[in-house]
């Protein structure tokens, strides 16, 4: 997730990007837009993403039939995973929806048992650590695939990770989650807004 701020209390989700992994923790679908919070645009110095950006993008409210049917029967994976849990909760609360206690792992609690030499536990010193690329951080797609490349480097370098996993997807799959009736809405990634830019110009 990106946000506008620190505080799922007051601050609002700006993009959303979800890469799902088969088994064998290989990327098999994406999900990622932009998404109009509703509010200022917060810390675009940090995000990059403009309140020109989001003024045709969707409301969390109209992803999130999409954003559920992404994260069903699946363990949930995050770089410091409680700032995002707090944010999901939040914005689905706000719709009246109430998410179930997930499985979830977190690639930054766990890095320090994987990665050699960390000078810190921010996704950018980790990729470093691990040989990943990063180009583009704090991209919500950029960072979910790089978060996707550490969990599969993680379970390489480990007897012990892949049979948790496995326990985790079982759980997963045992998970009951809310459902909400499907809405037809048009994505608006960072690409398609560069794309619409060039054209304009």
């Amino acid at each position: 997730l990106e946000t506008t701020g620190l505080s799922p209390l007051t601050d609002r989700v700006v993009e959303i990007a979800v890469v799902q992994l088969d088994g064998g923790l290989a990327p098999c679908g994406e999900f990622t837009t932009l998404i109009n919070p509703g509010r200022d645009i917060g810390a675009t110095h940090v995000h990059r993403i403009t309140a020109r950006d989001v003024a045709g993008a969707p409301r969390f409210e109209q992803v999130a039939p999409m954003l559920l049917d992404f994260l069903r029967g699946r363990v949930v994976v995050a770089h410091n995973i409680q700032f995002d849990l707090r944010f999901l909760h939040a914005e689905f609360g706000r719709i009246g929806i109430s998410l179930p206690e997930l499985p979830v792992l977190c690639t930054m609690q766990l890095a320090p048992q994987y990665l050699r030499g960390l000078s810190a536990r921010s996704l950018n010193a980790c990729c470093l650590a691990a040989g990943i690329r990063l180009d583009g951080a704090h991209a919500a797609a950029v960072d979910a695939r790089a978060v996707a490349e550490l969990l599969a480097r993680y379970c390489r370098m480990s007897h012990q990770l892949p049979a948790e996993w496995a326990l985790m997807l079982a759980v997963a799959a045992r998970t009951r989650w809310p459902a909400l009736p499907p809405v037809m809405v048009q994505l608006l990634t960072r690409e398609i807004v560069t794309r619409n830019r060039a054209q304009c110009r």
